[in-house]
């Protein structure tokens, strides 16, 4: 009976922490917006000639009953029979990009360079008669000041060393060249585009009531509302549901009376 409640626990204790593994990985791709992933199918791919040498890498960072572990669920690993867990995946996302292509690397440090940068949203709301260079002038603002110079946050460069390696800190100043050349390419096309814009919004004001721009680069958004709709006067409510439903019974009632009184008028008539 002692040895089923050993093997009970035991059992119960394995369930635990394999969900908790589990549970470490679909966090640590969440915080790295999923480029583990992206390493991992890298990873699963690679033919056993490549595999060899970067499981040898492995053992001696992580200890041979790592390897032995690595070696007994690789295939289970590939087929989704077993999902990785949290630890493991951690060691592979900082080990595998030495071993990668840079091509390859570049790209899923990339995807993480997105993934962790700020992002912004502001809404303008404007009236037809608006100049564009106003607002061209006001997005301008806004982007200057949020399409800034960005690196991988420190935490992550700590904990995963490739990323702060010389290579993907040049990568990180060249997209962020090519977020400010597409910043100053998008401002300067902007004032012929809303001049267009305004212009059909005051020739066909009877029919186009309001119109809008958006303008994205990353993650960062500006959105231009020109036009607003009809509000009702100052000082007064819009009619709810309630105020309605109540309006149409008192106008029912109001007919329900009137037909009564015309049918009595009638009846004296005819009497």
């Amino acid at each position: 009976m002692a040895r089923r409640i050993r093997s009970y626990r035991s059992s119960s204790y394995g369930r635990e922490r394999a969900l908790q593994h589990i549970q470490e990985a679909r966090e640590l791709t969440q915080r790295l917006g999923g480029a583990d992933q992206d390493v991992k199918r890298w990873f699963f791919g690679l033919p056993s000639a490549q595999l060899h040498p970067i499981l040898e890498d492995y053992q001696r960072r992580y200890g041979a009953s790592a390897r032995e572990y690595a070696d007994e669920t690789m295939d289970k690993w590939r087929s989704g029979r077993v999902q990785m867990g949290g630890m493991v995946a951690s060691r592979l996302f900082d080990m595998l990009p030495q071993h990668m292509p840079l091509t390859t690397k570049y790209s899923i440090s990339a995807k993480l360079w997105h993934h962790c940068g700020p992002s912004s949203h502001e809404v303008l709301r404007a009236e037809p008669g608006v100049s564009p260079y106003e607002l061209v002038a006001r997005a301008r603002v806004h982007f200057e000041k949020t399409v800034a110079a960005y690196t991988i946050p420190r935490q992550l460069s700590d904990q995963f060393q490739w990323l702060a390696g010389g290579d993907v800190s040049v990568q990180q100043q060249l997209l962020n060249h090519h977020m400010a050349q597409e910043r100053d390419f998008v401002l300067e096309a902007l004032p012929a585009k809303l001049d267009k814009l305004l212009a059909t919004l005051r020739r066909h004001g009877d029919v186009i009531k309001a119109a809008h721009e958006i303008i994205e680069i990353g993650k960062h958004k500006f959105e231009i509302r020109i036009g607003q709709p009809t509000l009702p006067a100052s000082g007064t409510k819009a009619p709810t549901a309630q105020s309605a439903a109540l309006s149409s019974r008192i106008a029912l009632w109001v007919w329900i009376l009137v037909g009564i009184a015309v049918i009595r008028l009638l009846l004296q008539l005819h009497l």
